[in-house]
């Protein structure tokens, strides 16, 4: 494997970080989404279509809760400043979902610079990070 496998305490960190994006009392704070995604934020969606910051925090400013379990999360160090976050999340309506996000520091803490979701398919071999 590339990268360095972080300690609990990274890892729990970065776990919080993540699954802030899922809670109401994050979501309705503009400033907490504008401060955690990078201005050069990009996402690939479940569903292949990109979004930029601004489509970002106008899709999850105001979402109430998102019931999204999280299981298999790992975190890795690419350079000193810079993690991968790869984990599967299933939803609601039973969709799981293979998730990867890339993580900065900057002057600021921590901003999600690159997250991609991709629906599982059930019938193909688990990748190694998702294990």
């Amino acid at each position: 494997m590339n990268g360095f496998v972080v300690d609990k305490e990274m890892t729990d960190h970065f776990y919080a970080l993540e699954t802030s994006l899922f809670k109401k009392e994050f979501l309705n704070d503009k400033d907490y989404l504008n401060n955690i995604l990078h201005d050069e934020f990009m996402e690939i969606g479940k569903n292949g279509t990109v979004y930029h910051k601004n489509d970002t925090i106008e899709a999850l400013y105001g979402s109430d809760d998102r019931k999204i379990d999280v299981k298999s999360f790992s975190v890795r160090m690419v350079s000193l400043s810079m993690f991968i976050v790869n984990y599967i999340s299933t939803h609601e309506d039973g969709t799981r979902v293979y998730r990867t996000s890339l993580w900065i520091e900057t002057l600021k803490g921590y901003s999600m610079y690159f997250h991609q979701g991709t629906i599982i398919n059930e019938n193909k071999e688990r990748p190694k990070y998702f294990l």
